[in-house]
Formats: structure tokens, sequence, C-alpha cells
């Protein structure tokens, strides 16, 4: 038996007893209702209702946190591919950061450009990462926009 949600206001050390619906309604142990019972019985039927909006909302609740669940799932299963591509495009650009350096000390003038191209590159790489979930989220909008149409 699940217990019940004490309403806001009431002291959490009194014990409320912890009642199903399942355990009054048709056959449960406690006292017996029968549909019999909640022929215009407005309590019991608006009782019902709001036992039955509840469960709505629970549902609700619940299906709200599977599809974030599931987002997060989906973050966590790319996540791994767009962190070597960082990776990767984070060691080209500390390459031509060096080739810069070396085409620098040489005194040629291409060398302080290809250092601030490499610059970009390892800035670009690493706020690639933290912004992940931002052009996934920018990426999974438009696609989801383009089938709809």
């Amino acid at each position: 038996m699940e217990p019940m949600n004490k309403p806001e206001g009431i002291d959490p050390s009194l014990n409320t007893p912890s009642i199903s619906p399942e355990d009054i309604y048709e056959g449960g142990g406690l006292t017996r209702i029968t549909v019999d019972d909640l022929l215009n019985n407005k309590t019991a039927i608006l009782q019902l209702i709001n036992d039955h909006n509840t469960k709505l909302k629970e549902i609700q609740k619940i299906r709200e946190s599977e599809s974030d669940l599931r987002s997060e799932l989906d973050y966590q299963k790319t996540s791994p591919f767009f962190a070597s591509i960082a990776a990767i495009f984070g060691v080209v650009s500390t390459i031509c950061i060096g080739i810069g350096v070396n085409l620098l000390t040489a005194n040629q003038s291409s060398g302080m450009a290809i250092i601030f191209l490499g610059g970009i590159g390892v800035l670009t790489s690493n706020v690639m990462t933290i912004f992940h979930s931002k052009v996934r989220d920018m990426f999974k909008g438009k696609k989801e926009s383009g089938t709809k149409e």
C-alpha cells in the first residue's frame, strides 16, 4: 500500500492511515463499496472523480519525467561523439598554432594569421562541449518543425 500524501500545514509527526482506493472500492479490506452504493451518492462520485483526476495528473507527471529522461539519455549517447569531434578539432587547432609560431620565428608574416586561426579553433573546440546541448536542442527543434510541415 502506498502512504497518503500529507496536506501542507499538517504536522508531519501525525500518522495518517495508508489507505489506497483499491482497499476501499469494490472488494477492499475495509468497508466494501459497490456500484449500487455509488448510485445517486454525490459525495462518493465526487471522491471518485477527484481520485481519477489525481491519477491523471500523476500519469502526466510520469510522462513528462519519462520525456526528460529520454532527452537526457539521448544527450548521454551523443555526448562522447561530440566530445571526440571537439577534441580532434582542438588538437588540429593546437598544431596550427605550433606551425604559426614556427613560421613567425622564421620571420614569415603568415605565421601570425595561422596563430590567430589556431587560437580561434582552440576556443571553438572548447565552446563546442559547453554548448553541445543547446545546439542539439536547436537542431532537434528544426528537425521536428521540418517534419510537421
